[in-house]
């Protein structure tokens, strides 16, 4: 394990939130089982899972295998420590132009899954485009989209240019939020592929984050401040976002978010 992934998981690690079960991924976790039942699937089908997430392995005792990918290798860690499975392998790839697996998965998987981690990979169409081009014909398409966020990674990243040491380092965001209308986003998987079935839909989800879990959140927004501003900066952060977004009596942050739910079947 490299340096930036040892300290990020020693970061983790010290916000005292474990974070398969009870940090960043809570709302994703909901969302994926809301709209799993999607999924028509059977012993013999094999899936791969875009962006880690513990549902992968949820995902796992009802198929023959998953591969699960993800741009950042501290979550593959965590995954291979906290979610071990035998059917479950856990690789670092960004489904990009440079993917080291996709010339050889080709049309090879009976279900493509991502749960909201999409926004992190570098060229989010290129990555649709690609875990569509994985599905087998008759395959099935499950894809939880972050589309909208209220200007809550947007406004932290200003937070940080607008500090007079933190802003310095700021570099290029490594998020991408989709922002489609649901007929764009239709238009869009419609330009890929055939379908034989295809739904698009925006759905409006209402966070309540405790501090802990906000902090988890914003955890990837600090990657251009360095090591040691995090806790000075997740502080300032966190301030930011309850003047921003308001406050629950028991102190939880109150948060929209809207995600856009595609699910499609591959025609043959």
């Amino acid at each position: 394990m490299d340096r930036v992934v040892k300290t990020k998981l020693a970061f983790v690690v010290s916000l005292h939130v474990k974070h398969s079960k009870e940090g960043v991924r809570s709302t994703t976790n909901r969302l994926a089982m809301e709209h799993f039942d999607k999924l028509n699937c059977s012993p013999d089908d094999h899936v791969l899972y875009v962006g880690y997430g513990d549902e992968a392995v949820i995902l796992a005792t009802r198929v023959n295998s998953v591969v699960v990918i993800d741009v950042d290798p501290a979550l593959l860690e965590i995954g291979k420590s906290d979610r071990p499975a035998d059917n479950v392998e856990y690789l670092q790839d960004d489904l990009g132009e440079g993917s080291p697996h996709l010339a050889n998965w080709g049309e090879s998987f009976s279900q493509v899954v991502s749960i909201g981690r999409v926004m992190f990979y570098p060229n989010v169409p290129l990555v649709l485009r690609n875990m569509v081009g994985c599905l087998k014909p008759g395959g099935q398409l499950l894809c939880v989209i972050p589309n909208n966020d209220f200007n809550f990674f947007g406004g932290a990243a200003k937070v940080i240019e607008d500090h007079p040491e933190w802003g310095q380092r700021v570099k290029k965001s490594n998020l991408t939020l989709w922002n489609h209308t649901e007929e764009q986003a239709e238009e869009f998987f419609q330009g890929i592929c055939d379908w034989s079935e295809l739904s698009c839909k925006s759905q409006r989800v209402y966070h309540g984050l405790p501090e802990q879990k906000a902090k988890l959140i914003l955890l990837d927004t600090l990657d251009q401040v360095g090591s040691s501003h995090q806790e000075e900066c997740l502080k300032a952060l966190w301030q930011w976002a309850l003047n921003e977004y308001g406050c629950t009596e028991d102190g939880c942050l109150k948060k929209p978010s809207e995600y856009m739910v595609i699910y499609g079947v591959k025609r043959t």
